[in-house]
């Protein structure tokens, strides 16, 4: 989903909220800011990868691109 789109939080509310998410971005901060909307949207179960992709490769772990 686009952060920056003006329907974001929107279409947040939209899916379904008993799933389980894992949000992440490039360095944390967008997918913090996603996940305390999907708080304050009641969502049950979402989590925020911390420092985001940045640090997910500075630490060495694997990533795809499609």
């Amino acid at each position: 989903m686009d952060y920056y789109s003006a329907s974001f939080e929107e279409d947040l509310d939209k899916l379904d909220k008993n799933k389980t998410y894992f949000v992440y971005c490039g360095s944390g901060f967008r997918s913090g800011n996603a996940l305390s909307m999907m708080e304050a949207l009641n969502y049950v179960e979402a989590y925020n990868m911390l420092d985001g992709l940045a640090e997910w490769k500075a630490l060495g772990f694997p990533t795809t691109s499609d």
